[in-house]
């Protein structure tokens, strides 16, 4: 077809603006270089440079940006027009490349690369992209607008000057990282004390950065012979953090994600929430008590390796650290009195967060351990036991709870209706389905359309061998052809057990299309974060906002007079959030796992950290109370009390002999689910609705074979 590039003089006006220039989309090299060149002030800090002083296509304009950064920028635009004058045509801007198509050089590769970096590097978006993260990583999740203003001002000038000392940080120059983190760690919202008391201020501090805090504040040595720290268990499943193993491209959890909790009511985000479930919380907490009583061993849920891998549990005593591979070296003095060490604590591992209710409390543990065993080291372990299960060693905010302890669970009745579940399972990453089910017999030329954009990661002829039956649907495809390796999905179409739903998405307008799609909706299609909380919400037009589609369900069979139950594997998920009238079920956190019950301990402890003074040091909190506090105290008084009864429930349910056991993540998972629908009844629900995910789906290689393997 007929094909026509169009260069047309862009700007016709002898004074254009600074941001009239910036539109032009074609750039120019430094025209400074070129002696023929005339430079002519335009005003309104615009130049220009031409070979005679004339407003040409052919002229040059230079400006400053917001930036600081100078652009040179040509007076042109170009545009490619396919078809003839005479019939219709489509037109698009002919967008400039820097790599020869008929001389390429590796040389031009750097230069284009470089401008992509530039791109991105000098975007609008960068400077408070990087503010929010860093304030996020610095403990503040919901950083103002203001402290964001200043630190992306800090940023972009490469500068920042301290106005209560008069410091001056940064060279000056755009992208200047010493003047952002200046900003962010000198403003007066990093360090007003007063913001501890604002219940929306604050953070949940990461899991690991707290069992890496406890072993530093407490001094932590490891023996000499065995200097290097390994960890017996995969942290990364067990607390959803380890070094070196981020799960994904978005890290260890989002910096959008908005807990479905008192938080995401007042609609801030946490993104440690997102792993500050019962299962994990229970695990860390039963670490970090570990590391305190017995050292760095494994004894009891640690992370250590004893020296005799856990064997000889029944000899492990509080305080004798004889089997561990590290321990804590703190110790405040033997002429310390319980204030002493309850306030030098306190400021250790909660930089004096503690009010004075909670440092009663401590003290009051400190002087009955002592008169119950006379071992100051052992009320010491007390005190730091006591000290991580309150919610000032977990947020970096002041919690207040002393409004009584939390209600406990209420046992559930049994049900005598007939029992229904849904299990959703997410394929995370970004599953591309074209494999799975594909055009078989069709109408038109769909199945050479297929062929065609699939290419060489299509199915062949001969791998189409799984056929089902599609003539009755309203579709122009009487047959599709199912992967090869899912039998099983075929046997259960032709059983009437399993339907299709094809070409479903997030659509906003019946009349959107690749034209008119940033314009026609809210969402971000090509954001694989975004497209995945908007599968499991289900709600393009924020109707119900903060619900996820499985939580409606259960909200409207709540409402109907149903026993609905909601259950999570492993993490949080938005597919479960009800809309906020109460009337829907908590979801409830299992761990693929099972349950793991917390502070098992040996028969000679006396001390129990979690009735004795952990529910009071997380009692009921007032509206004036950190909410990340409150985030903190239901998970983990919340995620005890459903351990226990967790736990009892799958000991009593058993598996067929069917049932794989390869131990692997859908397995593990669907196990539990299936055990879980085994206790109904004495769970008292008759509706289940049930999340689970399998992740890796998001396959930027060898798309066939990997979609393969995972079939």
């Amino acid at each position: 077809c007929s094909t026509t590039r169009i260069d047309t003089q862009a700007i016709q006006d002898s004074s254009p603006s600074t941001s009239e220039v910036l539109q032009l989309r074609v750039g120019a090299v430094d025209p400074r270089s070129n002696s023929d060149m005339i430079r002519t002030d335009l005003g309104n800090g615009v130049a220009m440079y031409s070979t005679d002083g004339s407003l040409t296509m052919d002229s040059i304009f230079e400006v400053i940006d917001s930036n600081g950064i100078t652009q040179w920028r040509r007076n042109i635009k170009s545009t490619v027009r396919i078809g003839s004058t005479n019939s219709p045509s489509i037109s698009f801007r002919n967008a400039p490349h820097m790599i020869s198509f008929t001389h390429p050089e590796l040389r031009d590769v750097h230069h284009e690369v470089d401008a992509a970096l530039d791109h991105y590097f000098y975007h609008q978006n960068m400077a408070p992209f990087l503010a929010i993260r860093m304030a996020q990583r610095f403990g503040i999740s919901n950083p103002s607008p203001r402290y964001v203003h200043v630190m992306s001002t800090a940023f972009r000038e490469g500068k920042y000057l301290d106005g209560s000392s008069g410091n001056a940080f940064g060279g000056g120059i755009y992208g200047d990282m010493g003047a952002l983190v200046a900003a962010m760690l000198l403003d007066r919202e990093a360090r007003s004390y007063i913001l501890d008391k604002d219940p929306a201020h604050g953070a949940m501090f990461e899991p690991f950065l707290r069992y890496l805090r406890l072993m530093r504040s407490l001094e932590f040595e490891m023996d000499e012979q065995n200097p290097f720290i390994t960890f017996a268990q995969d942290l990364q499943l067990s607390i959803g953090q380890a070094p070196y193993e981020m799960p994904s491209v978005f890290s260890f959890f989002l910096p959008e994600y908005k807990s479905q909790d008192d938080l995401g009511d007042a609609d801030l985000v946490c993104p440690e929430c997102q792993v500050l479930t019962g299962p994990k919380v229970v695990t860390l907490m039963n670490a970090m008590l570990s590391l305190i009583k017995f050292g760095f061993d494994q004894a009891y849920g640690g992370f250590g390796r004893g020296t005799d891998n856990g064997r000889r549990i029944d000899q492990r005593v509080v305080g004798n650290t004889g089997f561990a591979l590290g321990e804590n070296m703190y110790s405040p003095g033997s002429s310390a009195t319980a204030a002493d060490v309850v306030n030098e604590l306190s400021t250790l591992l909660t930089s004096g967060r503690l009010d004075s209710n909670k440092s009663t409390l401590l003290r009051r543990v400190y002087r009955e351990t002592m008169q119950q065993t006379g071992d100051r080291n052992v009320a010491m372990i007390n005190v730091q036991q006591s000290i991580i299960a309150s919610p000032e060693f977990h947020t970096n905010s002041i919690s207040d709870n002393n409004l009584g302890t939390r209600p406990a669970p209420v046992a559930s009745t049994p049900s005598d209706k007939e029992y229904k579940a849904v299990i959703f399972v997410m394929l995370e990453g970004g599953y591309d389905s074209f494999n799975m089910l594909v055009p078989h017999q069709c109408s038109g030329n769909l199945v050479e359309q297929y062929e065609s954009e699939r290419g060489a990661i299509g199915l062949t002829d001969q791998e189409r061998r799984l056929v089902i039956d599609a003539a009755t649907s309203d579709q122009p495809c009487s047959q599709f052809a199912l992967h090869p390796d899912l039998p099983i999905v075929h046997d259960l179409y032709d059983d009437g057990d399993l339907a299709f739903f094809a070409n479903t998405g997030v659509f906003a307008s019946s009349s959107m299309d690749k034209s008119n799609y940033f314009a026609e909706t809210p969402i971000q299609l090509f954001a694989h974060n975004s497209m995945q909380r908007e599968t499991k919400v289900m709600d393009v037009f924020d109707e119900s906002s903060g619900s996820g589609v499985l939580g409606r369900l259960a909200h409207v069979l709540t409402k109907k007079g149903y026993a609905t139950n909601s259950i999570t594997l492993d993490n949080p998920t938005e597919t479960l959030a009800a809309p906020n009238d109460g009337e829907a079920p908590t979801p409830i956190i299992v761990s693929r796992f099972g349950a793991q019950t917390f502070n098992d301990k040996p028969d000679t402890e006396l001390f129990d950290v979690h009735n004795d003074v952990g529910k009071k040091l997380n009692g009921q909190s007032d509206d004036y109370s950190s909410l990340f506090g409150e985030s903190w105290s239901q998970s983990f008084v919340g995620g005890v009390d459903e351990a226990e009864q967790i736990k009892s429930q799958l000991e009593s349910a058993t598996l067929g002999d069917h049932w794989p056991t390869n131990g692997n993540e859908l397995t593990l998972k669907l196990g539990v689910v299936s055990k879980m629908i085994q206790v109904q009844p004495s769970r008292g629900t008759d509706r289940g609705m049930f999340y689970t995910s399998l992740g890796g789906w998001d396959h930027h290689r060898l798309v066939k074979q990997n979609l393969q393997a995972k079939f």
